[in-house]
């Protein structure tokens, strides 16, 4: 599970400047958290704690089209 705090400010402040919003009233964060950990066939990999040789990685597949041969 993805936590909020895990999150980088970063990602969190172009969300709100995405939604156009200059002060926050969500709490972005944990919105982003929710989201990611929703994502149908996501698989985290690593542990995500900074001292460990692996970093936590989230693996999100996307949709693929169909192909017609």
């Amino acid at each position: 599970m993805i936590r909020p705090d895990q999150i980088p400010d970063e990602v969190v402040e172009a969300l709100g400047a995405a939604l156009g919003n200059t002060r926050p009233t969500w709490d972005y964060a944990e919105a982003i958290a929710a989201a990611l950990n929703a994502w149908l066939g996501a698989r985290r990999m690593g542990n995500g704690v900074p001292w460990s040789d692996k970093p936590l990685r989230l693996i999100l597949p996307l949709p693929q089209e169909k192909q017609n041969d």
